[in-house]
């Protein structure tokens, strides 16, 4: 996409591929059954389970970085900084180039808080696999799909790997 190419144009590429990428989140809701309809809901609802995988494993991250901030604020005696929050956006590498992926901001920011409960241990596994299950439910309902979206597939299968030996 062009959003990565020039500095002087990548606010307005960078603009534009958002706002197509919120476009095409929202179109899903108003296409019919046809085959050409269920192959582009597919595609959206593969790029939004990646989104959503990569905006977990973030939270992960994000939860370590605000214990850190947090503890050395106290420390210096200044306020405890507030939690990032996520508008909707990422860039998803693909095998075309990056491309702008959008899903609906509340569910990026239940997987990515979803992430930093599981960091900090506050749900085991099992419960992190149903919370997720459930923020799929909500995206299934989103993109109105027939099939099951499953989230957090490689914590899934170090899972089950781990379950086997």
């Amino acid at each position: 996409m062009k959003f990565f190419r020039k500095k002087g144009e990548n606010s307005k590429a960078k603009a534009k591929a958002k706002a197509k990428a919120k476009a095409n989140f929202e179109k899903c809701a108003t296409l019919d059954t046809s085959h050409l309809s269920t192959v582009f809901r597919t595609r959206i609802a593969l790029r939004s389970r990646t989104h959503l995988d990569r905006a977990f494993v973030l939270g992960t991250k994000l939860e370590l970085k605000y214990q850190a901030d947090a503890a050395a604020a106290i420390k210096a005696g200044k306020p405890i900084p507030e939690r990032q929050t996520h508008d909707g956006y990422q860039v998803l590498k693909t095998s075309n180039g990056p491309i702008m992926s959008y899903v609906d901001p509340e569910l990026v920011q239940n997987i990515s808080d979803l992430g930093g409960k599981y960091q900090k241990a506050d749900l085991n596994v099992a419960q992190v696999f149903q919370e997720a299950d459930d923020i799929a439910k909500q995206l299934v309902v989103l993109l109105k799909i027939d099939s099951r979206i499953q989230l957090l597939g490689l914590l899934r299968n170090e899972d089950s790997t781990a379950d086997d030996t």
